[in-house]
């Protein structure tokens, strides 16, 4: 009877234990809800509902198997974030917890104000609990925020994209992304070009990077030094994108990049600017015109010159004004004029033309040979070979820096000399210049260029033409040998040939003709200066 009643005992004895351990213990199925709120916030940052089965049982088995104690566990004044936990049960029942947290120490105090007393979380259900959605708030979860001041203002710039990564306290990394299409209406700004625009950034970045576009057209692309740069020198609309990246430098450290965008306005009027203002006959002047827009196209009106050609380089237009031996002395304008959809403009330049002395040559030549090179056969080969060669050329620069003197010699003529050959004064000056040099000495190409035409004529002999690309052809004339063929590719200081006196000729030498498609110009100009140093 006793040892009955003695086993009685023990049963009753565990049905209080365990209806005492089912009385603390919460009951996942029967949580409605879980609300996380921030420290003073009466709206929850997060909540679960019964459809978060997942997530209820994780935090509630966290909480049902918490130790207790009556004291603090953490170092209060090490605590940086507050936050407080309700967990609701369908029969009414609020479970409450204050929650101090030191993320980067990775502590936790969970109080409850049920049973008045602390809990202990183990290592392990910190990194669970602290990675639960509810507590992303603890995370740098967005790239920190960056700035744009432009002298006293603050430039209404918006993200427009933002790639970042972040790790939770269980060692899980969160991507979290973000687009937005800017509207200029919303994110423009009036620039001046003189004053600089800074970039400011809560934390120092690893890089700041600039892209600038004229529509879809990426026009600008560089490395932010200083946390500063200049506007874009533009006339209309530009959309300036600023991208902050930050790298990774730890498993903990959060990294990405974010890139804010605005659209910057200038009104600045179309300029054009010449290498010099003052020139002679047989003289080239290079031209450059900056602020046309996309939807614009400039036009020089000038009476100084039959071949001039705009081109379109990257940031601007150029022109070479190319006079020949002919050009008068006197005061002359260049108008630019720029038509666009939106607005047109015109402005006049002034140029002057100095009076140039040229040399006159008086040439002896056997009757037998001008009989034979100068006659109607001879002019009528050159005006169907030589002439048209020099109407189109390729659009870009194939040279590089100044031109070299093709080969060494005596100059017997020079550029724009009046001839008078067996007592008759010519219709013509001088092309170029003449080379007196030994028969069979070689001639290089004076700089990189495509080869033209490469023909032996009946006025001028073995010939060679070389496109140098834009408008720009050398020359050459009387040759004993040609060694490079029509579409040719040369190189500056490569050999194309040997000096001779065929054709129209008194003795062995090299003319050489430098010109802007058919207008002849000074060599020298070439091989003192490069006419443009951009591509």
């Amino acid at each position: 009877m006793k040892k009955i009643i003695a086993i009685a005992l023990v049963l009753t004895a565990l049905l209080g234990a365990y209806v005492l351990y089912q009385s603390k213990n919460i009951n996942p199925s029967h949580v409605t809800q879980i609300n996380i709120y921030e420290e003073n916030m009466k709206t929850p940052v997060h909540s679960y509902f019964q459809s978060d089965a997942e997530a209820i049982k994780k935090i509630t088995d966290i909480f049902n198997n918490l130790k207790g104690n009556s004291a603090s566990s953490t170092d209060l004044n090490t605590v940086t974030d507050k936050y407080s936990l309700d967990i609701i049960t369908e029969d009414g029942d609020v479970y409450n917890y204050d929650l101090s947290i030191n993320l980067d120490g990775m502590k936790l105090d969970i109080y409850d104000n049920k049973s008045e007393q602390f809990l202990y979380p183990s290592y392990d259900q910190i990194k669970s609990l602290l990675s639960t959605e509810g507590f992303y708030g603890l995370y740098e979860s967005n790239a920190p925020r960056t700035e744009l001041t432009y002298s006293t203002l603050t430039i209404p710039a918006q993200i427009s994209n933002s790639q970042w990564v972040y790790t939770l306290a269980d060692g899980s990394e969160m991507d979290k992304a973000l687009q937005n299409a800017v509207n200029p209406a919303d994110a423009s700004i009036m620039l001046n070009p003189d004053f600089p625009i800074s970039v400011f950034t809560e934390e120092v970045p690893d890089q700041l990077s600039l892209k600038v576009y004229s529509g879809q057209t990426l026009i600008r692309d560089e490395i932010i030094e200083d946390n500063t740069f200049m506007p874009s020198l533009y006339d209309g609309q530009l959309r300036y994108e600023v991208k902050t990246t930050w790298g990774k430098s730890g498993d903990l450290v959060p990294f990405g990049s974010s890139t804010l965008t605005f659209y910057g306005n200038m009104d600045i009027e179309p300029e054009l600017k010449m290498d010099k203002t003052t020139a002679t006959a047989g003289d080239v002047i290079v031209i450059e015109i900056f602020n046309v827009n996309d939807g614009q196209r400039p036009k020089i009106n000038q009476s100084l010159s039959k071949d001039l050609k705009i081109w379109k380089a990257d940031d601007r237009y150029f022109a070479f004004l190319a006079m020949n031996y002919w050009a008068k002395p006197g005061e002359y304008s260049l108008e630019l004029e720029v038509e666009g959809t939106d607005k047109s403009f015109t402005k006049s330049y002034p140029l002057v033309i100095e009076a140039k002395e040229f040399n006159k040559q008086y040439l002896t030549v056997d009757k037998k040979v001008e009989a034979s090179t100068r006659n109607d056969a001879a002019y009528e080969e050159y005006a169907k070979y030589f002439t048209p060669v020099r109407d189109n050329s390729v659009a870009e620069k194939l040279w590089e820096g100044p031109f070299i003197k093709p080969v060494e010699g005596r100059t017997s003529t020079e550029f724009g000399e009046m001839r008078y050959v067996n007592g008759a004064l010519t219709s013509y000056r001088h092309s170029g210049i003449d080379i007196a040099a030994p028969a069979d000495t070689e001639i290089v190409a004076p700089n990189h260029g495509l080869v033209v035409l490469s023909q032996n004529l009946i006025l001028t002999g073995e010939t060679l033409v070389i496109d140098h690309g834009y408008g720009i052809f050398s020359v050459y004339f009387h040759l004993n040998r040609r060694d490079v063929a029509v579409q040719e590719s040369v190189t500056k200081g490569q050999t194309i040939g040997t000096v001779g006196s065929t054709g129209f000729s008194t003795g062995p030498h090299l003319h050489w003709t430098m010109s802007h498609y058919k207008t002849n110009l000074s060599p020298w100009l070439f091989m003192e200066r490069e006419l443009i140093s951009f591509e």
